[in-house]
């Protein structure tokens, strides 16, 4: 006759299934955690910059000095370049933008 948690061989069986699922999975999760540890060898460093083309390039180019021209700082700017893709301005408002 069998009892609600079954027989003494169903017991058994089942703990035997578990402890074979059970010893899979860590063996998945040693070898993963293998696979995760290895370190990999840094690649060398770039070369140096060149000085003797970076240095001229850095002093001819200002961007501090470049400010648009007409409406003032980034917003005219921005308006003057976007008012030809959508018709409109984008920054004062939606009217057309300022010639």
């Amino acid at each position: 006759m069998l009892t609600p948690l079954g027989t003494p061989e169903d017991l058994a069986r089942l703990k035997q299934e578990r402890d074979e699922a059970d010893r899979a999975y860590n063996e998945a999760l040693t070898a993963l955690d293998h696979a995760i540890m290895r370190v990999r060898e840094l690649p060398p460093p770039p070369p140096p910059y060149d000085e003797f083309q970076i240095t001229p390039l850095n002093q001819r180019w200002d961007v501090l000095a470049a400010k648009p021209a007409g409406r003032g700082g980034w917003a005219g700017c921005c308006s003057r370049s976007s008012f030809p893709i959508s018709g409109r301005c984008c920054i004062s408002g939606g009217g057309p933008a300022p010639e």
